[in-house]
């Protein structure tokens, strides 16, 4: 290979990543490893193709295939803006520790929170590019993380941000996350409802519209909780009636073939009549 050929190739894979530039988050060795795996990630997405890149095949609990994907969609639709998405990041990051520290959590999966992190600045980052047809950049995934489990470690930066505060933090083995009662004596938020009340508050510590008024966001976990029966006694309802149908149905194809086994012999003995005569 040509001595200034090798340099160009040298140079393209010392190009910076947004994704790496804030490794106080994890272990020295954990960060390698990750920082290997989204090259890889990274590159795959980046193959030159006429059709846009799919997330059909991205996990949306892996970080770095995550953000590979939405780093790609971006470069696809060349709307692509480092330092943009580097100070969407920063800004979420401060707001999601607020929001965070607001709902009395003491510790946060470190999957939660960049998840988290991740869909507020892909909305926000959608938005400034003012899109004609906004809806097809929409969050593609539907799948979200337990803010409970702990399984892939705590998240550092929000563990650093609270001690800076001199608030109180979990220890790094947790297994779940302390959650302080808030000040309403609201009951404390699941899984579900811990995502949709970050998602309003955040939006609501950045001055944005949220889904729901701040005065029902309260009353929110019991209608999250309703929800379930209601869905469950529909679903029963459309079950039933579908099976009434398939029975009428049922019913009507038993005669058909009845009045078709009736032809059937009547056939059968105009074909026999003529032997017999003979």
């Amino acid at each position: 290979m040509p001595r200034s050929n090798r340099g160009r190739r040298q140079q393209r894979d010392r190009r910076p990543d947004y994704q790496h530039r804030r490794p106080q988050r994890q272990d020295n060795s954990r960060a390698t490893e990750n920082h290997q795996d989204n090259v890889v990630h990274s590159r795959n997405m980046n193959q030159t193709s006429n059709q846009p890149p799919s997330a059909a095949g991205v996990h949306p609990l892996n970080t770095f295939a995550r953000r590979a994907y939405l780093q790609a969609h971006l470069q696809y639709h060349r709307v692509w803006d480092e330092a943009t998405w580097v100070e969407l990041t920063t800004d979420a990051e401060d707001l999601l520790c607020k929001t965070l520290a607001k709902m009395g959590y003491r510790s946060i999966p470190l999957v939660f929170f960049d998840h988290a992190v991740d869909e507020h600045v892909w909305e926000q980052y959608i938005a400034r590019m003012r899109f004609t047809d906004p809806d097809e950049h929409c969050w593609p995934w539907g799948i979200r993380p337990d803010p409970k489990n702990m399984a892939g470690g705590i998240c550092h930066f929000y563990k650093n941000w609270r001690e800076e505060r001199g608030l109180l933090v979990d220890g790094p083995d947790a297994q779940t996350p302390t959650i302080d009662k808030p000040a309403a004596s609201r009951q404390l938020p699941d899984a579900v409802d811990t995502m949709v009340l970050v998602k309003d508050e955040v939006a609501s510590e950045a001055g944005l519209p949220t889904p729901l008024p701040s005065a029902l966001q309260p009353t929110l976990e019991a209608q999250i909780n309703e929800r379930p029966s209601d869905f469950i006694k529909q679903e029963r309802k459309i079950t039933a009636e579908q099976e009434r149908k398939i029975n009428a149905l049922q019913t009507k194809v038993d005669a058909l073939e009845m009045k078709l086994v009736d032809k059937q012999r009547q056939i059968d003995l105009l074909r026999t009549a003529p032997s017999s005569s003979k």
